[in-house]
């Protein structure tokens, strides 16, 4: 028997195809095998998920390359055959959340630098937006911190800054990926809208 992803507390029979209890489907995750942008990016398997989406792992067949895909899925959204479904009350709510993600992909898309993820596309499509980016390996920040007590900062760095106390006490595994040489980040915190 599954949990349900969307109430965490009612588990799934194996012949359920909806939440018995909050009648969310099976999954909120898109299939794999699934495609956007008329068949150029194809969806592999979920790597991530967080309060406002869902990161993907994709191919890119025009560039043939593999790539991160990450879907603006808030907390409270369902899914009707791939088409997001985001709860009555909040409508307005999302389409201020799906401008504000659309434009902070944009601006991550004009940086050119080792420490930011690169940002390919973004594209509105099901109902909901999405950007296409380079796919990272390594750790989560999240991750890097739960298996060392210092993070791989310069030396000149102030040690208070190192001091594990001082960190967030919830970093998003979405955050960044860490490597042996350097930490890249895969969204940067400067919009509260989503």
């Amino acid at each position: 028997m599954d949990v349900c992803e969307y109430c965490q507390h009612f588990p799934f029979n194996e012949q359920d195809i909806l939440c018995p209890s909050c009648g969310a489907p099976r999954t909120l995750h898109l299939p794999s095998g699934t495609v956007l942008a008329d068949g150029r990016f194809t969806i592999k398997n979920v790597i991530g998920q967080g309060g406002f989406g869902v990161t993907y792992q994709g191919t890119d067949a025009l560039l043939a390359r593999n790539i991160a895909i990450k879907e603006l899925f808030p907390t409270g959204s369902l899914r009707t055959q791939n088409v997001l479904v985001t709860p009555s009350t909040a409508p307005a709510i999302f389409e201020q959340q799906k401008v504000g993600f659309i434009n902070e992909f944009r601006v991550l898309a004009r940086f050119s630098h080792p420490g930011i993820v690169r940002v390919h596309d973004v594209l509105e499509e099901n109902g909901t937006a999405y950007a296409v980016m380079e796919l990272l390996s390594g750790e989560t920040l999240a991750q890097r911190i739960a298996r060392q007590s210092r993070l791989p900062l310069p030396a000149s760095t102030p040690s208070h800054v190192l001091s594990p106390r001082h960190w967030p006490s919830s970093i998003p595994s979405a955050f960044c990926t860490a490597t042996s040489s350097q930490i890249t980040f895969t969204l940067l915190p400067t919009s509260a809208s989503f």
